[in-house]
């Protein structure tokens, strides 16, 4: 079921959905698993090595991303400033990810993909 069928059933939500709010939770959703996939993909690079703090920029980008998603998905009361704090997060820890990614060696496979990747989800 699609997030925002899934918020509307909510019995505080009565159908009424927030369409930033559903956006910036599939944004989070799609980021962790982008994040989650290119660390995979440089963990199989055989210059592993020099992709080290890549993979922990992705690793800890999609982990911020996958709770800050989990907790906007939450609709029974509020805890606005955390939320925003998360979400700030989350937008740090994807241009870190990003950052990193741009500076990855030519030379690795995955370079270019996670590239293109990151702009796409910008």
């Amino acid at each position: 079921m699609r997030v925002r069928e899934m918020i509307s059933t909510h019995p505080d939500v009565q159908g009424s959905t927030a369409d930033k709010l559903l956006k910036s939770i599939e944004k989070c959703d799609s980021c962790a698993q982008t994040c989650t996939a290119c660390a995979e993909a440089c963990l199989a690079e055989s210059t592993v090595d020099q992709l080290r703090q890549c993979i922990r920029l992705n690793l800890d980008c999609a982990d911020i991303c996958m709770a800050t998603g989990a907790m906007a998905s939450r609709r029974t009361g509020s805890n606005v400033e955390v939320l925003r704090a998360a979400i700030q997060a989350c937008s740090e820890a994807f241009a870190d990810a990003v950052k990193s990614a741009k500076a990855m060696p030519r030379s690795t496979s995955t370079a270019g993909f996670a590239r293109r990747v990151m702009h796409a989800l910008r």
